[in-house]
């Protein structure tokens, strides 16, 4: 199944903005927000999600950022941590899976809050950087992320497959500030990782040459 697609919105009102935050609640998503996540999503993204997709929603990996107003869900940010490694050390990514807000919402920067929040969720799980992939053609999501300071990185042709037709993408990513602890576990898993690459070959040196020392005992008793 090819990466699901993000939904932007304009932002042009902040006094209405602020009033509406004040009504809205911010949280993750639950079982019970199963019916309502499926009717917005059918809403806002030319894809039909199955129900494993679904489950997966309440994975320990995954991170979910729901917008309810008066019982209703009108916003909706889910992503998913991914772990990669390289060298010596594991770099942790968030990536956007799933982001919209219903169309009678928009213009009210609920779509920035609900984008720093997942952003924030990211950073508390110890993530460098978010990242997501969205229509080459999806000009409104594409000018969203850039003022959110997200950066194409490459086009990718022929990345989605919906209505009977190819369509391209873009990557587009942003780093994530890391908290001072975050840097100090990061930076002392790079030191003792380096250090006992380093080490290792020493480290087998010492056992061979004590191997070779007992057998010289061995050797001498007899």
């Amino acid at each position: 199944m090819r990466t699901p697609l993000t939904q932007a919105e304009s932002e042009d009102d902040p006094s209405m903005g602020f009033a509406l935050f004040s009504s809205i609640d911010f949280r993750p998503l639950t079982r019970a927000d199963f019916p309502q996540l499926i009717s917005l999503h059918q809403l806002l993204f030319p894809v039909e999600y199955n129900d494993e997709f679904y489950e997966s929603l309440l994975g320990n990996t995954i991170r979910t950022v729901l917008a309810v107003f008066s019982g209703n869900l009108i916003g909706v940010a889910t992503g998913r941590l991914v772990d990669r490694s390289s060298c010596c050390v594991t770099d942790r990514r968030g990536y956007i899976i799933t982001f919209g807000v219903a169309e009678e919402y928009r213009r009210y920067h609920l779509g920035t809050e609900l984008l720093l929040r997942l952003q924030m969720e990211f950073e508390q799980a110890g993530a460098t950087l978010s990242y997501l992939h969205a229509k080459a053609d999806n000009y409104s999501a594409l000018s969203f992320y850039k003022k959110n300071k997200y950066q194409v990185m490459r086009r990718l042709p022929n990345y989605y497959f919906i209505d009977g037709g190819y369509h391209d993408a873009y990557a587009l990513s942003r780093p994530l500030p890391r908290p001072p602890v975050q840097c100090l576990k990061w930076l002392r898993r790079l030191v003792v990782s380096c250090c006992g690459l380093c080490l290792s070959p020493w480290a087998a040196l010492q056992r061979w040459r004590r191997s070779k020392l007992k057998s010289r005992d061995y050797e001498n008793t007899l």
